[in-house]
């Protein structure tokens, strides 16, 4: 059973959501290029190079980053702890600073919901979950799939829209998400950038859909597995980049 854990503990619905997610069991089926072979080619050229033959398909992660996130148009120091599982959700929680004060808390996706829950001084300051915040979080899941390249072997893939590009669909729960995430690889295989149209208000306005890119400038080598990794979010078009950080350890299974 998965378990979740900061430098300091996150709040008891942190854990919890993380437990919900269950137990997914890798497949015992090792890579094989022949397993990818009939992708496009540019999905073909980044699975080859991150995933070492014979890597046992796992499908959950933890990842421990840190970074800088942008607040009220500032940025902010932030430490954090992932649990990604791209067949059933995630819980991403972290610490930061605003004016000087704590603040905790965790964005997740769990059996069909979507939960942001955060603390000021131990005061709570968001607590949003409904349909926006739920369709939010699914689109995220489906991007932050690539952070976990065994699991897209299994994915729906079709052709870019331009070169070095494809396209992947995900399932959660044996249902496909709504939207496509394209990827942008580069002539060595390394995944340099994904794009979506991802439901959100990154201006604080309505939900809609908006146009999302997230772009990666190196790797993380977890033993078997190549983890994208100097990650840099944005909203192209509400407010650019909001986000940057850096994986401190990966652990796979």
């Amino acid at each position: 059973m998965a378990t979740i854990t900061t430098a300091a503990r996150p709040p008891r619905t942190a854990r919890e959501m993380a437990q919900r997610l269950g137990t997914v069991e890798s497949h015992p089926l090792g890579f094989a290029p022949r397993l990818v072979r009939d992708l496009p080619e540019p999905a073909q050229r980044w699975l080859v190079r991150a995933i070492a033959p014979g890597t046992p398909l796992m499908r959950r992660a933890e990842f421990r980053m840190h970074g800088e996130i942008k607040l009220r148009g500032r940025w902010h120091d932030f430490t954090a702890k992932q649990i990604l599982a791209p067949d059933e959700g995630f819980v991403w929680a972290a610490r930061t600073r605003i004016a000087g004060l704590p603040v905790a808390g965790f964005d997740g996706y769990a059996e069909g919901v979507g939960t942001m829950r955060w603390q000021l001084l131990g005061v709570p300051i968001i607590r949003e979950s409904g349909d926006g915040v739920t369709l939010s979080a699914l689109d995220r899941l489906a991007a932050e799939s690539v952070l976990l390249p065994t699991s897209l072997i299994g994915a729906t893939w079709c052709h870019g829209d331009a070169p070095d590009t494809a396209m992947y669909f995900c399932e959660v729960h044996g249902r496909q998400a709504r939207t496509h995430v394209t990827i942008d690889v580069a002539p060595d295989g390394r995944l340099r950038a994904i794009r979506m149209q991802r439901w959100g208000k990154p201006a604080g306005n309505v939900y809609a859909l908006q146009p999302f890119a997230v772009a990666f400038d190196g790797e993380f080598d977890a033993g078997g597995v190549l983890v994208p990794n100097g990650i840099r979010a944005s909203w192209p078009e509400s407010g650019g980049e909001f986000f940057r950080a850096a994986l401190d350890a990966v652990s796979l299974d």
